[in-house]
């Protein structure tokens, strides 16, 4: 067995050999490739728990998450809008060229939750500068369409609460007028106290109708009042992203730049080593199986002085139980073995 397994790789060296080869050539040219070094220019945001207002303004928010990464979620969503990006590349930019892609920009910034409310936009370029005006473009085109996006909603609410606040005043001041008029007819009733009857009072089904339907339409009213004025509120905020929406630290101009540790340099080499002896033990795995010769002292050469005349395969029977070596001994005639020749017969 030993045998046939030198020869097969002997005789299949090249074959063998190449996949590795490949392997190895590929993971140099991709380690070329390979940024040797970059600047890292990163900007931090405090996140809040949205509220009614300020909430669902891009997605919906996962009671499941952090403020943070649903904070990131979005972000990252709306990166890979094509109009979102392009607004991006047009603040980095300024009006000068600074040769910044669609591509590089999704490639080379990330965005993570550092906790539960801190949230960090890194963007990584081989031009400082560059890098830190993509995380300040990001950061700003963000917080503005946020800001867009709080202000559009709370102005809707202002004006929904607006239009319901008047038909329930409306209610308020029939319910209110209907109980007036109920007291004016009874003249007892006058003295009560609407927001404590007592008992004896609400046996009148009517007044007691009268007085839960009035409190009813207050009670409504006064609840519809209190979110109009949280809608003005929001609507007449100056910076509307500030309700819960913060940025800790402005992008700084990176000093040094950031280089690839000894992991990374040997890694793509490493991985192409891998690759390429997988592929070259398939392929001796697929010649192994496929290899049905009979071996002559001529093929076992590189062994030395000391061979066996030849080497057989293992030949399985079919539709008898013959013996094994019967089997091999009948292979090895079948392809012109003369018998009474010297052999060593082996697998």
């Amino acid at each position: 067995m030993g045998q046939r397994i030198l020869e097969l790789v002997f005789r299949h060296k090249f074959l063998l050999a190449l996949p590795v080869t490949l392997g190895l050539i590929g993971g140099l040219f991709a380690l070329s490739f390979a940024d040797s070094s970059y600047y890292v220019s990163f900007a931090s945001i405090w996140v809040e728990r949205p509220t009614d207002v300020t909430g669902g303004s891009f997605s919906e928010f996962n009671v499941y998450a952090s403020p943070a990464q649903n904070q990131a979620g979005s972000m990252r969503e709306l990166l890979g809008i094509n109009a979102f990006a392009s607004d991006i590349l047009a603040r980095a930019d300024g009006g000068e060229n600074l040769g910044l892609t669609l591509l590089d920009l999704r490639r080379n910034t990330h965005i993570y939750p550092g906790g539960d409310h801190v949230l960090y936009v890194e963007h990584r370029s081989d031009d400082p500068e560059q890098a830190r005006r993509t995380v300040q473009a990001i950061v700003d085109e963000y917080a503005s369409l946020y800001t867009a996006q709080i202000k559009d909603k709370a102005l809707r609410a202002k004006e929904f609460y607006g239009e319901q606040l008047s038909v329930f005043r409306g209610a308020l001041e029939q319910a209110s007028a209907e109980l007036r008029s109920y007291i004016a007819l009874h003249p007892p009733l006058a003295t009560v106290d609407l927001d404590d009857p007592p008992s004896s009072a609400l046996r009148d089904v009517e007044f007691a109708r009268l007085i839960a339907t009035e409190q009813t339409a207050r009670e409504n009213y006064d609840l519809l009042l209190a979110k109009f004025a949280d809608s003005q509120i929001s609507a007449s905020a100056v910076e509307g992203a500030t309700l819960n929406f913060l940025v800790l630290d402005d992008p700084q101009m990176p000093t040094a730049p950031v280089r690839p540790g000894k992991r990374a340099l040997v890694m793509p080499p490493m991985l192409g080593l891998a690759t390429g002896f997988l592929v070259s033990s398939l392929a001796f795995v697929i010649y192994w199986r496929l290899d049905r010769r009979i071996h002559l002292p001529d093929d076992l050469s590189f062994l030395g002085s000391k061979i066996p005349v030849m080497t057989l395969p293992a030949v399985k029977s079919r539709g008898r139980k013959w013996p094994s070596r019967f089997v091999r001994i009948a292979a090895a005639l079948q392809n012109g073995v003369k018998p009474g020749h010297p052999a060593v017969i082996g697998e």
